[in-house]
């Protein structure tokens, strides 16, 4: 209990001799002195310039003299124009203005003491003043209270949106691991279904060719028989020229240069260079059929050449070589009914009914058989004339049809995955903030219209500015970094967009935005201070820092 007594006995005296300092140097410190600055002001000694470069008497201490260079003996006076004379405004804030102020009849301080000379009636409304900074300041601490509530809103969105994105890069890689495994196998499948087929294919071709080509060898010496006449196992000029076929200019005759043409340059040619030699031009002219000896015209090209009408009629007869295809001609005259046009009219109502029976299939069907196996997805030429692929054949190429769909299938769905994943480690690699706050701004734009133009910013991609009227946007920068530090700020203070549009004769364009504490998402300035450099201000939660509810008046 007695130690209790002494504790408030000594408490009291420290508060009175705290309360007694103060109105003593509330007394004795000179008018425009700080209280912080008292100590420097002590009337029982010589005044040192604050910036130590002269000592005077103290009696010269607000002698209306300017005596210091640092202006610090004047601080109540206009004598010096570097002066400070400082307010105390009781009640409301504490402030500095200029010595030239003192006494010049304009009321600066609200507690009136700069013009204490009484040029001019000032009243004191210090506190009136302060009672509404007081309210300001509890409604702007209020609205940052609200800013900051916000921010931690956005935070936790921010840090759900990270975590989710990277559960999901978690999930696709083990399943990238399983589709590479996939996209292998059916990779392997595809080659190994596609070499069989390709062999199908081409043993097919291979058979398709020799058959062919002892088709046409079979046909040239037919036809070498038919145009040999005399069976001397020579064609020759005249025997050429018996043959209305081989007139080139269609002038009725066929002439010795004509023929030989058709003999590669020579007068005569055995069987067997026929079909090396001259087979490959003879057979688009001269079908090798036994009823075309009736065309053959004798032509008079005197002693040596003349063939004897009598021994082409007496040609020996020669079987139709079969699968020839000739060409035939119809020399009936375009009035001149016939029984067959019945038969193309009801072939082409057969088609007309095949046609609308198809509409509802697939595309493929609208095409013949053998067209469908020659546009097969393989490397195959076109070969005219070729029949199409036997049953097997056709099962190996859909089956390489069926693996290249399942590979193609599978290399698109790991393509997709990949696409994702680079996505995803964009967005994780984004800094959004110390605590994940600016995330809600990602895939927004913001506006702000001026006089002239919209700008148009959208965090963490683009800044753009348009005229009002309408025209072409122009980039003024491409998203960068949180630059606060580099302004000697807080590094989230600010955001950095660079590599916009190049000004004429000048630098790319940029802009500096300034974030400030808000409880809406806002762009609320524009303008260009220099040249191709912009400064903007954005006001959003994310910028809101906790705040301290407390008088500072």
């Amino acid at each position: 209990m007695a130690s209790e007594r002494v504790c408030g006995i000594t408490l009291f005296s420290c508060l009175f001799c705290l309360a007694l300092t103060r109105s003593v140097d509330s007394d004795s410190r000179p008018r425009g002195v700080a209280i912080s600055k008292t100590s420097f002001y002590d009337p029982s000694r010589s005044f040192t310039c604050l910036d130590g470069s002269k000592t005077i008497d103290f009696s010269e201490v607000n002698d209306d003299y300017c005596d210091c260079p640092d202006a610090t003996d004047e601080p109540g006076t206009a004598a010096c124009s570097n002066g400070l004379f400082h307010c105390t405004n009781a009640g409301h804030r504490p402030q500095n203005i200029a010595s030239s102020k003192v006494n010049d009849g304009i009321c600066d301080c609200c507690d009136t003491t700069d013009e204490y000379e009484g040029l001019i009636q000032c009243s004191n409304n210090c506190k009136e003043m302060g009672a509404v900074a007081r309210e300001e300041r509890r409604k702007e601490q209020e609205k940052q209270q609200q800013g900051y509530q916000m921010r931690s809103e956005y935070s936790q969105s921010g840090k759900d949106k990270k975590q989710d994105r990277q559960n999901r890069k978690n999930e696709l890689k083990d399943q990238l691991t399983e589709i590479e495994d996939e996209v292998s196998r059916l990779e392997a499948i595809k080659k190994e279904a596609e070499v069989k087929a390709e062999a199908a294919k081409q043993e097919h071709i291979d058979r398709w060719k020799v058959e062919n080509e002892a088709k046409d060898k079979e046909a040239a010496e037919e036809a070498f028989q038919l145009l040999d006449t005399d069976q001397d196992g020579l064609l020759t000029v005249a025997e050429i020229q018996a043959k209305i076929e081989f007139d080139k200019d269609s002038d009725g005759t066929v002439t010795p240069e004509e023929a030989q043409e058709y003999l590669n340059q020579t007068t005569d040619v055995s069987k067997d260079d026929f079909f090396t030699q001259c087979w490959g031009i003879i057979k688009d002219v001269f079908p090798p059929h036994p009823e075309a000896a009736a065309d053959e015209v004798p032509t008079d090209q005197g002693d040596d050449t003349h063939v004897p009408p009598a021994e082409v009629s007496e040609a020996p007869d020669v079987p139709d070589v079969p699968d020839m295809k000739v060409p035939e001609v119809d020399n009936k005259s375009p009035t001149e009914p016939t029984d067959e046009k019945d038969d193309t009219d009801n072939d082409v109502e057969d088609y007309d009914e095949d046609d609308e029976d198809d509409d509802d299939d697939d595309d493929d069907d609208n095409y013949p058989e053998d067209r469908k196996d020659k546009e097969l997805p393989l490397d195959m030429p076109e070969l005219e004339g070729m029949p199409e692929f036997d049953g097997d054949t056709k099962a190996l190429i859909e089956a390489a049809e069926s693996a290249a769909t399942n590979f193609q299938s599978a290399a698109e769905n790991k393509s997709n995955k990949e696409i994702e994943m680079d996505s995803l480690d964009k967005h994780l690699s984004l800094d959004l903030g110390p605590d994940e706050e600016f995330y809600p701004l990602q895939g927004h734009c913001y506006d702000y219209t001026e006089r002239e133009y919209i700008y148009t910013l959208c965090p963490f991609d683009k800044i753009t500015q348009k005229p009002k009227d309408g025209g072409r946007e122009t980039s003024l920068g491409q998203w960068g970094e949180f630059s606060g530090e580099k302004a000697g700020r807080e590094k989230y203070s600010e955001m950095s967009y660079t590599g916009g549009e190049k000004c004429w004769n000048g630098p790319d364009r940029q802009t500096k935005i300034t974030l400030k504490c808000g409880v809406t998402n806002e762009l609320v300035s524009a303008s260009e201070p220099n040249r191709c450099e912009y400064a903007m201000e954005f006001l959003t939660p994310a910028a809101c820092k906790p705040v301290h509810l407390h008088e500072e008046l």
